[in-house]
Parts: structure tokens; C-alpha cells; sequence
């Protein structure tokens, strides 16, 4: 005795001699006898003996995925034949071990491959959506379509997904029983799907609201402590680093009761100390204009002026 395995992705079913996907399968487990030329070499007497060799799926994977051979590997011509299979497959009959309960699988896509030959043609799939209803994906087109339909197709390829937490009552075949039973999971995890999702945005929310009140908390400590290092202006030393085109335009001392008498003027330039001028004549003076027809005239500084009125002058407007 001699066992060999292999690791598989797909199982490869051939369906000339079929007619349903549980033909196939029998066919594909069944024992082949090998004799005469085909007889199997001993390697303890170093002859030829008969022998069976037979199959079986030693590991259940989680998917489940058959391939139908309708294609031909000489010629690329496809097999137009419809091959039956059911919703629900019971794999345990092709299993290694036979000393254990059903394994369920549920068909959730079907493959189908329209054309004539391996070298052309176009494929669409039929899937089934976490709601139970089937759905035809033609590119980029979604149909909805009923579960017979989806059933009777000429398949390509079969996607089974297992489903092991199920009672282990589908041995007697009853198809409303196994839908309600189905029905009854996908629900299940689409609320546990929902409740998850909930929490997330209620997480990502708060985790949001508290990182704006961090930043907002952070940007005022931080406004605080530049205000706490930032030195006092000293409008002397301002004065003496500028270029001899600079011009100093210190903000009127009148301004509270320019803007109560006149509130629509903004640029307000009083007339009291000012002359009227000329375009030209604004043009070749070295004090920035008003914005009206007048020009503030240039203040003359006066050097008995107390020190400590000078430390609190008002800001200034610098222009070169």
C-alpha cells in the first residue's frame, strides 16, 4: 500500500460520461484497476503487478471549487452539454475518512462560459448575494434573476462554500428545510455584520471628537506660550533700522470720533490738517496720500517730548 497526496485548489471533473456533478464525483473517487500494461511496478519483487489506485479528498477545504472539463486539451473544442447540479452538496462520500457526519456545501457562484471554443467566447457568472437572491454579473451589469436560473445553467466552473456549523440533518435531502436553515445563517451574519459596523462609527466618532478637542487644546497652549516669549515693540528701534524712503504713518488719535460722525467713511482723512493738493503734486511727496482729496500733513517731532509717552505710541504703517 502506498499513499500519495497532493495538495489541490480545484477539483477537475470529467463529464463526458456524466450527467450530474455527483456522477462526476462517484467517477472521479471510484478505483482504477491498473493491469497489464498499466500494471503497477513493485518495487519489493521489481515486477509489474495489478493493482487498484483509487481517490478520495483527504482534507475539506473551506471553498470549494469544481471544474468541469469541457474543454478539449488537443483541439480547444468545449463539451455543449448540461450538467446537473444541486444548491447543496454532501462531500462526505468522497472523503477519506467515512467515519464522520455530512459535510454541507452551499453553491454561492456559478461560472458559465459562452462560446464555442477554449480560444473564444465570453464568461458570466451567477452569484449569490448575502441576502439568499441570485444575481447574473455580465460585466458591468447586475440582473437580478430567481434561483432556477441560476440552477440550469451550462456551468463552467462551481464555487461551494462550507458550511460546517449546520445541523447534521441534510442527510434527508429536504431543500425548503436547507433554504431556511440558510436563510436563517446569512441573517445572522449580516446583524452581527451590522452591529460591527455600528460600533465602528461609533468609535471613529468619538475617536474624532476627541482629537479636534486635543488640537484646539493644543493650538491655544501653543498661541500662549509665543505671546508669553514675544518681545514688547519698540517703535524707536523700528524707526531707526528703516531706509530714508520710509515713510511712517501713525494711526489718528481722533479715529473713535471720526468713525461716530462719519460711519460710512472709512478712509476718512480730516480736513483740519490737511491741504488740498494737486495730483501732481501728490506724486513728488515723500508722506504716503489719503484716500480722499486731501493729504495729511507731515508731523514734526518734538524732541522735549516725554520718554515714556513714546514707549506707548500707537502702531504704526510703514511704506517704502
Amino acid at each position: 500500500t502506498s499513499d500519495t497526496l497532493d495538495p489541490y485548489l480545484d477539483i477537475t471533473l470529467d463529464i463526458h460520461a456524466a450527467h450530474s456533478v455527483k456522477q462526476a464525483l462517484t467517477q472521479f473517487v471510484e478505483p482504477e484497476e491498473l493491469r497489464g500494461e498499466n500494471a503497477y511496478h513493485c518495487g519489493v519483487c521489481l515486477q509489474k503487478r495489478p493493482a487498484s489506485k483509487p481517490l478520495s479528498v483527504h482534507t475539506s477545504s473551506k471553498v470549494l471549487i469544481l471544474l468541469l472539463k469541457r474543454f478539449s486539451h488537443l483541439t480547444g473544442e468545449k463539451t455543449a452539454k448540461r450538467v446537473q447540479y444541486s444548491e447543496w452538496l454532501d462531500m462526505q462520500p468522497y472523503m477519506s475518512d467515512q467515519n464522520r457526519g455530512p459535510l454541507w456545501y452551499s453553491l454561492y457562484a456559478v461560472l458559465v462560459h459562452a462560446g464555442s471554443t477554449s480560444r473564444s467566447g465570453h464568461y458570466l457568472a451567477y452569484v449569490k448575494a448575502g441576502d439568499g437572491h441570485w444575481y447574473q454579473m455580465n460585466d458591468d451589469r447586475v440582473t437580478a434573476c430567481d434561483r432556477s436560473a441560476a440552477l440550469s445553467q451550462e456551468a463552467y466552473v462551481l464555487f461551494y462554500v462550507q458550511r460546517s456549523n449546520l445541523g447534521t440533518d441534510r442527510s434527508s435531502g429536504s431543500a425548503a428545510g436547507e433554504e431556511e436553515s440558510v436563510a436563517a445563517e446569512d441573517k445572522d451574519l449580516i446583524n452581527k455584520a451590522r452591529a460591527l459596523q455600528t460600533h465602528c462609527h461609533r468609535a471613529y466618532g468619538k475617536a474624532e471628537e476627541q482629537a479636534q478637542e486635543s488640537t484646539l487644546e493644543e493650538w491655544k497652549s501653543l498661541q500662549e506660550q509665543i505671546q508669553a516669549k514675544k518681545p514688547p515693540l519698540n517703535l524707536r528701534k523700528v524707526e531707526g533700522n528703516l531706509p530714508d524712503n520710509a515713510v511712517v504713518i501713525h494711526p489718528s488719535k481722533h479715529r473713535g470720533a471720526l468713525v461716530k460722525t462719519h460711519p460710512g467713511q472709512d478712509n476718512f482723512c480730516p480736513n483740519t490738517s490737511a491741504r488740498s493738493v494737486s495730483p501732481l503734486e501728490r506724486t513728488g511727496m515723500n508722506h504716503a496720500p489719503c484716500v480722499g482729496e486731501g493729504a495729511r500733513a507731515p508731523k514734526r517731532k518734538n524732541k522735549n517730548k516725554n520718554k515714556n509717552n513714546q514707549q506707548h505710541r500707537r502702531p504704526a504703517l510703514v511704506i517704502w
